[in-house]
């Protein structure tokens, strides 16, 4: 009687388990933000991007202007000014994206003040916050 009752009890477990990961999707699948993968295909989605300044305008302050790889009507420069110290990781990557050329992909959140750009070619990623 007892081996009955944990079987029932584990195979009640084992459903609960599974009706779980595929009801709500949190466990297998890799979602974008989560991988390499997923940043590959974030970044086939991405606006692409040269960094073609990188300046101080004041304490913790830096003006960047993006331009579009390809030119094009419907997509121009991007010119924000975002919070970043001359002292920061983030700042010495701007300057050297610049110096590069290199190709960096940008992603405006709608709605948000954060600004994220990853670069296309070893995918090292940075996020900024517009003042």
């Amino acid at each position: 009687m007892a081996s009955f009752l944990f079987v029932v009890v584990a195979v009640a477990v084992v459903s609960a388990l599974i009706y779980r990961v595929i009801k709500h999707g949190d466990g297998i699948v890799a979602r974008r933000g989560m991988s390499v993968g997923a940043d590959l295909g974030a970044l086939s989605d991405a606006r692409r991007m040269r960094v073609e300044i990188v300046s101080d305008i004041g304490t913790e302050r830096v003006r960047v202007i993006l331009t579009p790889l390809e030119p094009s009507p419907s997509s121009g420069e991007e010119d924000m000014v975002v919070v970043l110290g001359r002292d920061e990781f983030g700042y010495e990557l701007l300057q050297r994206w610049q110096q590069s050329g290199e190709a960096v992909g940008l992603v405006l959140p709608p709605g948000g003040r954060l600004v994220r750009l990853r670069s296309i070619n070893d995918l090292q990623h940075l996020t900024l916050r517009r003042a």
